[in-house]
């Protein structure tokens, strides 16, 4: 019986890459859409309440949640401390964003304790500070991740003006799709590069 070729962890690592890429890709534009809801058109246009438009993110931070951690695995190249701990940070703002939202607005949009928005914030900062603390993780390494590490501060220095005004919490989730995309690229260059390595 022939047995197929056994995938090497550098053969794992594109695709390891496309996945997050694709989580990342579709959180920040459900992030984008929640953002361009609640501060430009108002969920009044679909029909949907404030706790029910609230509700609509949770399953795009399970996303982000899912997708984060990706970066550190696919990117790392040689010690990762500081991007690792700003994959670390950047989780624990998202789970706690994640706590949050469900608690304010209840799972299903029927309403919670408003003290669950406490925790949004909290858990915001913390998104904000972790994505800057990756960014500077990648830049200490080195590599071809200049646009990733561009793409992350851009996405912690614009989480807090997106928490003071919901207008802006459209540019998060910009920069979370455009993370996506970009990484997206990075593995399919990963892809051509060990293609054209001699076996």
């Amino acid at each position: 019986m022939v047995r197929g070729r056994s995938m090497k962890p550098a053969d794992l690592t594109p695709i390891l890459l496309r996945c997050s890429a694709l989580a990342l890709l579709v959180g920040g534009i459900g992030w984008g859409l929640a953002g361009l809801l609640g501060g430009w058109l108002g969920g009044e246009a679909l029909g949907l309440t404030a706790d029910q438009m609230g509700a609509l993110a949770l399953p795009f931070l399970t996303l982000l949640i899912l997708g984060a951690p990706g970066l550190y695995f696919g990117l790392r190249n040689g010690p990762g401390y500081l991007l690792g701990g700003g994959v670390g940070l950047t989780e624990a703002g998202l789970l706690l964003a994640l706590i949050g939202t469900a608690t304010a607005y209840g799972l299903t949009g029927q309403g919670g304790d408003p003290g669950g928005q406490t925790l949004i914030g909290i858990g915001t900062v913390i998104i904000g500070a972790g994505t800057l603390v990756m960014s500077l993780g990648l830049i200490r390494q080195g590599g071809s991740a200049d646009w990733i590490a561009v793409l992350l501060a851009a996405l912690g220095l614009t989480v807090i003006p997106a928490l003071l005004e919901p207008r802006f919490a459209i540019l998060p989730g910009l920069c979370w799709a455009a993370l996506g995309f970009v990484v997206w690229l990075a593995a399919g260059e990963m892809e051509t590069a060990a293609k054209a390595r001699p076996r």
